[in-house]
């Protein structure tokens, strides 16, 4: 765990770098998650305004089931985005 250091460009998961996770809950309760095996999630920072305390940007991830919360299959998410979202510093 623990907080990874914000910067422009992209950050993805890999067997050995799991810092980026994809998650999809549905309104039902069932969890679907990248870390279960079923591919890389990927987030693209395309702005991050430290004054502002604003950060812009794209991800995907493809996810896994996860069986405790009567999910199934897997979820695949493309083309999401967040805009001017609000980010604290933690020292």
């Amino acid at each position: 765990g623990g907080v990874m250091a914000l910067a422009l460009g992209g950050y993805f998961s890999s067997a050995s770098n799991e810092k980026v996770t994809g998650s999809y809950f549905d309104s039902e309760g069932k969890v679907w998650l990248s870390t279960l095996g079923n591919g890389p999630a990927t987030v693209i920072v395309s702005k991050y305004d430290v004054g502002s305390k604003k950060v812009s940007g794209t991800f995907s991830f493809s996810a896994t089931a996860s069986g405790g919360s009567g999910a199934a299959g897997t979820k695949t998410v493309t083309n999401g985005s967040f805009e001017d979202l609000d980010f604290i510093v933690v020292n």
